[in-house]
């Protein structure tokens, strides 16, 4: 597919800043956050064994008492409008980034985009060079529109990491939308080591850690179509968001929109009914489950009796890696025609909508690959010390706990690469649809290699 351009729109009108932030303690003392991994970084297995364990990490303090409610979903009106905005994603293999312009003058910031957690946040300062060195910061007092505020900020990161600060005000500009919001402003960062700025949450208010209207639904407002869509390019490939609205020129067919549902405390993101992956076309449980749409995580997780079901329908041998993951071999180039299936289950329908099957380009299902070697000596893996051929370390994994998170599907962007989605205010919902296109083939050839960039961590 080719690179999408940003569309050039004048920026609107600032609105008013939102109320003053409240003064309430979190309800949530593990807030869903975003560590994120050097771009310059090589994807070796160290990697991906963090990347692996961090979306079951970046869940599991996530409760709830109740099981998966069923709602209602179904197709969406194909009235066409013109979007309010466009902003192009750059691909950075584990994460996606967003030019934002924070201040007056503006100041041009890179943000990591997270469908899975709601505040926005950039470095205003940098104390320790090896952290932060090469990283653009905002600097507040040069912004003439900057408002303070007394508010301390805070996140952690799953892998030990934080970033501290406090909150501030000012306007945002991102994809032809301005918008006077507050954000976090960290004067220190531990685990971070990387080129962007900060991030942008675009999960609802509920996730934010003051209870902050989050920037895209102050944005929201002003929009005529109200919802934005999400298109994840591949490394070479520009992405895109558009606010108020979607491409119809990235998809097939229309968005088949699905409505929201979550177990208690888990109300803040982007969730719909599931049944589950499938291989050739054949669902492996009878079981609906919720699916958290997550582009912050990069593989997908689920719970362990149906990542057994599926690893065990692929025609290769599978070693089950005793922490979550999973390695096949991969030498041959496996047919193992996988998707994950949405539809009409059990009443949960506004219409009648047949199950459709999205399905997954046969290089999404792992992260990296190499030899049994590479993954006994880098990953501690003695399981596939000396088997031969060639092993893939699969983007899917299972939940080690017995968690109300257990219960989930939480898909990243080994699923949301090949399909188009758009995340809709009211009635709340999640539309999908197929891509036009994917880019790159469907071999173990586009895999990095497990070897390249060894870590001893």
């Amino acid at each position: 597919m080719s690179a999408f351009a940003v569309l050039a729109l004048a920026a609107l009108a600032p609105v008013a800043f939102p109320s003053p932030i409240p003064q309430h303690a979190n309800p949530n003392p593990n807030p869903i956050s975003f560590p994120v991994n050097s771009a310059s970084q090589g994807h070796d297995l160290h990697w991906a064994q963090q990347e692996a364990a961090r979306a079951k990490r970046r869940y599991s303090s996530e409760s709830g008492s109740e099981r998966l409610q069923k709602r209602r979903h179904g197709h969406g009106s194909r009235h066409i409008r013109q979007p309010r905005g466009i902003a192009s994603l750059k691909a950075w293999g584990d994460s996606y980034s967003i030019r934002a312009e924070i201040g007056t003058p503006p100041q041009q910031l890179d943000l990591y985009v997270d469908t899975g957690s709601t505040d926005l946040w950039v470095i205003g300062s940098c104390d320790d060079n090896s952290e932060c060195g090469n990283t653009a910061t905002f600097d507040s007092s040069a912004s003439s529109t900057y408002t303070p505020t007394d508010q301390l900020f805070a996140m952690n990161y799953i892998d030990g990491g934080r970033t501290t600060g406090v909150w501030g005000g000012d306007v945002v500009r991102i994809g032809g939308q301005a918008v006077n919001t507050y954000f976090g402003i960290s004067k220190h960062t531990t685990n971070w080591g990387t080129a962007q700025s900060g991030l942008l949450g675009l999960a609802t208010r509920a996730g934010s850690s003051k209870r902050v209207e989050p920037w895209w639904e102050a944005a929201s407002r002003e929009w005529d179509d109200g919802q934005f869509g999400l298109y994840l390019g591949r490394p070479g490939v520009e992405g895109s968001v558009t606010f108020g609205g979607v491409d119809e020129s990235l998809y097939d067919g229309g968005l088949t929109y699905y409505a929201h549902t979550a177990m208690e405390g888990w109300e803040a993101g982007w969730n719909i009914a599931t049944g589950g992956v499938a291989v050739n076309g054949r669902r492996l449980s009878s079981t609906v489950r919720m699916a958290v749409l997550d582009c912050g995580s990069t593989g997908i997780v689920g719970p362990k009796a149906e990542v057994d079901a599926f690893y065990a329908a692929l025609n290769t041998e599978v070693i089950d890696l005793k922490d979550g993951s999973y390695a096949f071999e991969c030498s041959a180039s496996l047919g193992i025609n996988a998707s994950f299936t949405f539809g009409d289950y059990g009443g949960t329908r506004l219409g009648a909508l047949p199950e459709q099957h999205f399905y997954l380009r046969n290089a999404d299902l792992a992260i990296v690959r190499g030899s049994g070697e590479d993954f006994a000596a880098t990953g501690g893996y003695d399981a596939l010390r000396g088997r031969p051929g060639t092993w893939c370390f699969g983007a899917v994994s299972s939940w080690e706990s017995t968690t109300e998170a257990a219960d989930a599907w939480i898909l990243g962007d080994s699923f949301l690469k090949n399909v188009y989605s758009a995340y809709r205010v009211e009635p709340r919902g999640v539309g999908l649809a197929p891509l036009k296109s994917s880019a790159g083939g469907e071999g173990w050839e586009g895999v990095p290699s497990a070897a390249d960039g060894v870590s001893s961590g």
